[in-house]
């Protein structure tokens, strides 16, 4: 089940490029940032996955971005 996880994260990812999102955010977090937590596609992922699913990506990739920015203001 570990390695069906990896596969549709990457997959997420994939298809948040190809909407033209930022390279390794995935779909989630991506639509979870410009239309909330409580919308529809987050309501269906939830339904498929864990009930807080889009939150918890969105907040993985707030984190990555404050380390990255952490890491430029330390140059």
């Amino acid at each position: 089940m570990e390695r069906a996880y990896r596969v549709l994260g990457s997959l997420s990812r994939v298809l948040n490029r190809l909407a033209k999102g930022k390279s390794g955010q995935t779909l989630c977090a991506r639509i979870a940032a410009s239309h909330g937590t409580d919308c529809l596609f987050c309501r269906l992922v939830a339904l498929a996955t864990s009930p807080d699913h889009c939150a918890d990506e969105l907040a993985r990739w707030n984190r990555r971005g404050t380390s990255a920015a952490m890491r430029l203001r330390q140059r």
